[in-house]
């Protein structure tokens, strides 16, 4: 039996993640049921191909805020917290350049881990 796919007007946001780029598209599926058990869910997202394919995913939790960004332009994946009304400050940043990307991901999501064992999300 075969289907069709979405149109574009039924798209999941299965779907719309399909459009991030492959690299932070594997970080956001390996953090976020960790970041669903603390507290924080998906506010929303943004790729931009015009911009170098750069992209992010941005959490809310009743105490914080967490993004996961791709910067194309650099290569470099970052993570940003923000907790009540401060300023964003930068968690962990790393450049993904060419073969050795896919290794840099898998230390981005162990890093982030890592960041979200020492800072819970409760006030």
């Amino acid at each position: 039996m075969n289907e069709s796919p979405p149109s574009s007007s039924n798209r999941t946001k299965t779907d719309h993640e399909r459009q991030l780029p492959h690299l932070l598209r594997r970080a956001v599926e390996a953090l976020e049921p960790e970041l669903r058990r603390r507290g924080y869910s998906r506010a929303h997202e943004r790729y931009d191909p015009d911009s170098f394919g750069s992209a992010y995913v941005h959490y809310e939790s009743p105490a914080a805020e967490l993004r996961l960004i791709y910067d194309g332009k650099d290569s470099a994946f970052r993570a940003d917290r923000r907790q009540a009304a401060s300023a964003w400050s930068v968690v962990l940043e790393l450049e993904a350049r060419g073969e050795a990307a896919l290794g840099v991901v898998d230390t981005f999501i162990v890093g982030v881990r890592a960041f979200l064992e020492g800072h819970p999300t409760t006030s």
